[in-house]
């Protein structure tokens, strides 16, 4: 299984969830807490996330391609 890892948006602690396991969907995150600080983790925060890496990897592809 990858391994898909985020972080806290409270306070920046590794978050890691397998994906297909635990978590099957975003909306499976909703109100899990971070096991650091406690803040509630939304799916938001986890969609927020992802779009921001997979803008970085976009950037990256784009940015290897046109030189």
């Amino acid at each position: 299984m990858s391994k898909v890892s985020f972080k806290c948006p409270g306070c920046g602690h590794n978050l890691t969830v397998r994906s297909g396991v635990e978590i099957k969907s975003v909306d499976d995150i909703e109100g899990s807490a971070c096991t650091n600080c406690g803040r509630t983790v939304h799916k938001d925060d986890i969609t927020k996330q992802a779009r921001d890496h997979a803008e970085k990897l976009v950037r990256d592809m784009f940015g290897k391609h046109f030189k």
